[in-house]
């Protein structure tokens, strides 16, 4: 396990990985390297509050962000992008 819980972290397991972003401070080159790893590989995008599966794509990873309800939550911080 990379980070912390209640920031950007990285979990890795033998069979599976989970990738969280804290939305207080988001790290746009992290989302970026993220999705580029994805993109590489072929691999989807799976969000975790809704399911919703999508391709590796940081424009669509932020429109899934910007609708999230961290994102609502932490509204009014500063964004890196």
């Amino acid at each position: 396990m990379f980070g912390d819980e209640n920031r950007d972290s990285i979990e890795l397991w033998d069979d599976s990985f989970r990738i969280g972003l804290d939305m207080r401070r988001f790290n746009a080159a992290l989302a970026r390297a993220i999705v580029g790893l994805a993109a590489a590989d072929d691999l989807k995008l799976g969000m975790a509050e809704t399911g919703h599966l999508m391709p590796a794509s940081y424009p669509m990873l932020l429109r899934q962000i910007i609708q999230s309800r961290a994102h609502k939550f932490c509204a009014g911080s500063h964004w890196n992008t």
